[in-house]
């Protein structure tokens, strides 16, 4: 939302978002995953990141733009940092319930928006299952654990991580 405010902040006056453009939007991770910070809880529940997304989308929309993308998640219990963990199932769960509902939100956004603005929906998530479930066929030796800070890592190429 942060982002969204500062961008349309900067659209001067009288003029609109440039209608040619590519707005992406990849947003969630963050709000779901464990952190250290002291005054942010991770959500447990997908509502309000998908009703951010979905206002994002609509915001983008009502300063002119035209073409919007808008990412999924890739599966947040199979990164590095969780796989393995006492979350990682609540963070796979979570991520199906994310992308879901985002699909679900973006087919109503279609509809409500009409034709006039180019929804795009992007599933990384799929790619991100086949890489991990055959990291082979994408030219990586290993699709599971981080190169950086990693000593086995010599060839950071080999690691989709």
């Amino acid at each position: 939302r942060q982002q969204i405010g500062s961008f349309t902040s900067r659209i001067p006056p009288n003029t609109t978002a440039d209608a040619n453009a590519l707005y992406i939007l990849w947003a969630g991770a963050n709000d779901y995953l464990p952190t250290e910070s002291l005054t942010f809880k991770p959500f447990t529940t997908a509502d309000t990141t998908l009703a951010n997304l979905t206002g994002a989308v609509q915001t983008l929309a009502g300063v002119g733009a035209k073409n919007i993308m808008v990412v999924n998640l890739p599966t947040l219990g199979k990164l590095p940092r969780t796989l393995g963990t006492a979350d990682s199932q609540r963070l796979n769960d979570l991520t199906e319930e994310h992308n879901l509902g985002l699909a679900q939100n973006l087919n109503r956004l279609r509809q409500n928006l009409g034709p006039t603005v180019n929804l795009l929906s992007l599933d990384i998530n799929t790619v991100f299952e086949q890489i991990v479930a055959n990291p082979g066929q994408f030219n990586y030796k290993n699709a599971t654990a981080p190169c950086l800070l990693n000593p086995a890592c010599t060839n950071p190429d080999e690691f989709f991580f």
